[in-house]
Order: structure tokens, then C-alpha cells, then sequence
């Protein structure tokens, strides 16, 4: 409702189907959007990757250890 949201239940309403329809199909196009970080912007982010990558200890599915695999490779983290 001009431009702020409906929150019921932690939830987002809509007040008629069409804008929830182009909420979903915009929501859809961003969380699928290509991000890109420069992280010459950030040195204490890209000094402190390394560091979290080697002490992560949790169980990862398939998808998520070959992400894992890949970032250690990209830090060069053992």
C-alpha cells in the first residue's frame, strides 16, 4: 500500500492477485541475479574469508560442499 509493504504473521499480503503475481515474478528475477562483490572494496571481508572457510565445521549438502570446495580452491585454504 503506497509503496510499504502488508506484513501480517511475518508475512507479506497482497491486496489483489496481479500484485502478487509481479511481486513473485520480480522477486524471482532478482534472487536469480548474477552479484558481483569487489572486494578491494572490502579488505577486512577478503582478509577474513580464508580464516571462516578453515574453521567451518558444519555438514554441507552436495550443492553446498562443492561451493565450499570451490571457494577453498579460490582462497587456496587446505
Amino acid at each position: 500500500e503506497n509503496g510499504n509493504p502488508i506484513i501480517n504473521d511475518n508475512m507479506v499480503e497482497f491486496d489483489n492477485l496481479e500484485n502478487r503475481i509481479e511481486f513473485e515474478r520480480e522477486d524471482t528475477i532478482f534472487i536469480n541475479e548474477l552479484s558481483k562483490i569487489n572486494l578491494d572494496e572490502y579488505p577486512n571481508v577478503y582478509d577474513s574469508i580464508p580464516q571462516a572457510l578453515y574453521e567451518l565445521d558444519v555438514e554441507l549438502d552436495k550443492e553446498k560442499a562443492e561451493t565450499y570446495e570451490l571457494l577453498c580452491e579460490l582462497f587456496n585454504v587446505e
